[in-house]
């Protein structure tokens, strides 16, 4: 299992897209880079693949989905970020008895258009939920992270997340608008 949870770890630093030509360069084509994905080292990774969708989930050990990250990339997706954001929420407003969503902004230049949010969602004193989203829209594929709480969090934990989510960007190792970090090899985590 460790195996399995290292080699999804260490293609996660630079997931490319087996949409771009082939190349002798290690994650040739455009990349999500999310240079945090070593700290999830201990969470029980899972993976689900259906046809251009693809989606990573970690949850924290002990915590299931109450502590969750999710990474999901859907390969030739040219929908607008608002598109994806509204189809996004709406579970949210239909479900809960209240729904926030609030946009938030991204600080670091890209050259790829983002959304950035923060849901809440209520069920009276039950259930209450929070999930920080951030979203490519990429020009082989479309781009989505999550980080979810459920029960309690403080926005201390939030604000680390948000720290975090300020590090990712999508890059493109065909473009020089776009440069990717130079890899030739993947440590082993």
């Amino acid at each position: 299992m460790k195996v399995l949870i290292t080699a999804i770890l260490a293609t996660s630093l630079l997931v490319g897209c087996g949409s771009t030509p082939q190349s002798n360069e290690l994650f040739y084509g455009e990349n999500l880079v999310t240079p945090y994905a070593a700290e999830l080292a201990d969470w029980q990774a899972f993976e689900r693949n259906i046809g251009n969708f693809h989606s990573r989930m970690w949850q924290k050990p002990g915590k299931g989905m109450a502590d969750s990250y999710a990474v999901s990339i859907t390969y030739h997706d040219k929908s607008s970020t608002a598109e994806i954001r509204e189809k996004v929420d709406k579970p949210g407003y239909d479900q809960c008895q209240s729904f926030e969503s609030h946009t938030l902004e991204f600080t670091k230049p890209s050259a790829y258009p983002v959304e950035y949010w923060e849901t809440l969602c209520t069920n009276g004193e039950a259930f209450r939920a929070k999930i920080l989203h951030l979203m490519f829209a990429g020009k082989d594929s479309f781009y989505h992270i999550q980080k979810t709480w459920q029960g309690d969090f403080t926005a201390a934990q939030v604000d680390e997340w948000k720290a975090k989510f300020e590090s990712v960007f999508v890059c493109d190792n065909r473009k020089n608008n776009s440069p990717c970090p130079k890899v030739t090899k993947v440590k082993d985590i």
